[in-house]
């Protein structure tokens, strides 16, 4: 699965850097999208609800139409997990990741001008809720409690976007992050 993950990274990469003979500009300085997505789980079987996420880019530079445009953001995701591991039903673990974005969008491609192909950045803080074991005075277990612990987290990821209209799209998005590798979801211009 990992092989066949990095084979397709590895072949969107190469695909966008040989476009950058582009033709139209999608995304430009002064340009806002807001981004609704969905997350593939890394692991299936411990998800308790969807990791979802919203993230924000806005267009702060163009380096000319042949070349692309820079924008940078914030974004915000989410994930809960369950512990069938701790001996409780009800414990899980809650990721939640927010801080800024940064993306570089290559200016269109030839012949398919509604496609807007981009790599994103972002480094924040990821807060961890996790149940741990409680005991009593006597060192005897006696239930799970929550726990916060804070982490750096950096996601970096190529994308691509499908402009149905001026302002709507579906987008998706692939590569190392901390709550997923692959997200999809839509996206809105304005």
């Amino acid at each position: 699965m990992k092989k066949i993950f990095a084979s397709a990274l590895i072949i969107t990469m190469c695909f966008s850097v040989s476009l950058l003979n582009a033709q139209t500009n999608i995304f430009t300085k002064g340009t806002s999208n807001l981004n609704v997505g969905i997350y593939i789980p890394t692991y299936i079987n411990y998800n308790a609800l969807p990791p979802i996420s919203v993230s924000y880019d806005y267009g702060i530079a163009d380096f000319g139409k042949n070349v692309g445009s820079i924008g940078i953001g914030a974004y915000a995701g989410l994930s809960v997990w369950r512990m069938p591991w701790a001996g409780d039903p009800a414990a899980n673990t809650i990721y939640f990741n927010i801080g800024p974005r940064v993306s570089y969008h290559f200016n269109g491609v030839p012949n398919v001008p509604k496609l807007d192909l981009y790599g994103t950045l972002f480094l924040g803080l990821q807060l961890q809720r996790v149940f741990l074991p409680l005991r009593d005075e006597n060192n005897q277990y006696i239930g799970l409690g929550p726990r916060v612990f804070p982490f750096f987290a950096a996601d970096a990821k190529v994308g691509a976007k499908y402009w149905f209209t001026k302002s709507f799209c579906f987008y998706l998005e692939a590569g190392w992050g901390s709550i997923s590798m692959l997200e999809g979801g839509v996206s809105f211009k304005f």
